[in-house]
């Protein structure tokens, strides 16, 4: 038996979700060398290769689910791209729930089998098909980025069984086929796109509202909220990036990278003791001349409290 040891860096996977116009296409694009598999015509406008479905006629949308299995198939052989781009996850959910209706000759999915949540496993167990090509393509030494909407989900709190609101990805959650669990569980990162709104009041006194205002900023989440899904496996990346117009995944991937080095991730700890200010840099400066430095989880750790301490010496 082989047992392989320590922290490998393997190809990017990777789920951007959000609103319309949030900028996942975009995001998605500015991968390397990135070929579109799509269901729907979303990404005309980027300059991306993209899966032809019908050389005849041009056509780079799938019209049906097997269709896309296809492709799937078919592109864990092609050389000629370095991440695959499944864009929009849901459009294609929508195409596989179409697939199990025609086969069971059933109007709807909650027709199939009889109904009691029969028809949401069955596409729980086509859809994991997909995933499984996906992870054959991400095996092969491709990143692999998938994209979808975002919608408002209920989720129960375990101790009370009282539910609040939740952005998530727009995808089946019910039933016990949580089509949108088994994608983000197998993501290394699920970020979370959306432009930043700021609160303002509007009017005076009995007839005052509170409205959105946009900063036009987009954002990017990589935590978890109890407001939105997000995560990120990722070591040292920032809960919060700012998406630029040019080059949005510019400072995502710079982050990835650093948080692989130890050198790195030093010089970014002593940049925050230095922001942070008082008895920080003198502390941490101490800190990283000892061989704990050297460990990445404790210089994580070191960051990760660093952090949280520079709001708090801005706002001073």
């Amino acid at each position: 038996m082989k047992i392989i040891s320590g922290r490998r860096a393997a190809p990017f996977n990777v789920f951007l979700f959000g609103p319309q116009g949030a900028g996942k296409s975009t995001c998605a694009a500015d991968f390397p060398d990135p070929l579109f598999l799509s269901a729907q015509e979303g990404s005309s406008e980027l300059d991306v290769k993209r899966w032809c479905f019908d050389e005849k006629t041009e056509r780079t949308f799938a019209l049906t689910w097997d269709e896309v299995i296809d492709a799937m198939t078919k592109i864990k052989a092609e050389k000629g791209f370095k991440t695959l781009v499944i864009d929009e996850l849901q459009a294609i959910e929508l195409l596989c729930a179409a697939h199990i209706c025609k086969r069971e000759r059933k109007a709807s999915l909650g027709e199939v089998g009889g109904g009691y949540g029969k028809g949401e496993v069955a596409l729980l167990a086509e859809m994991r098909i997909l995933l499984k090509l996906a992870e054959e393509v991400w095996a092969s030494g491709k990143n692999v980025v998938f994209c979808s909407h975002s919608k408002q989900g209920k989720v129960p709190r375990p101790e009370s069984g009282e539910t609040y609101m939740r952005y998530e990805p727009a995808l089946t959650t019910v039933n016990n086929a949580d089509v949108s669990g088994m994608f983000v569980g197998w993501v290394s990162a699920c970020l979370f796109l959306r432009p930043e709104v700021s609160t303002a009041v509007k009017g005076e006194k009995a007839t005052a509202k509170t409205i959105g205002v946009s900063t036009g900023r987009r954002i990017m989440a990589t935590e978890g909220e109890a407001a939105w899904v997000a995560k990120c496996r990722y070591k040292g990346v920032d809960a919060v990036i700012e998406v630029p117009s040019v080059k949005p995944m510019a400072d995502f991937f710079k982050q990835v990278e650093d948080g692989r080095s130890v050198d790195a991730m030093k010089a970014r700890v002593k940049d925050l003791a230095d922001k942070a200010g008082g008895d920080w840099p003198a502390m941490v400066g101490k800190w990283l001349g000892t061989n704990a430095a050297n460990d990445l989880a404790a210089l994580h750790e070191r960051a990760s409290l660093l952090k949280d301490q520079v709001p708090a010496a801005a706002a001073a």
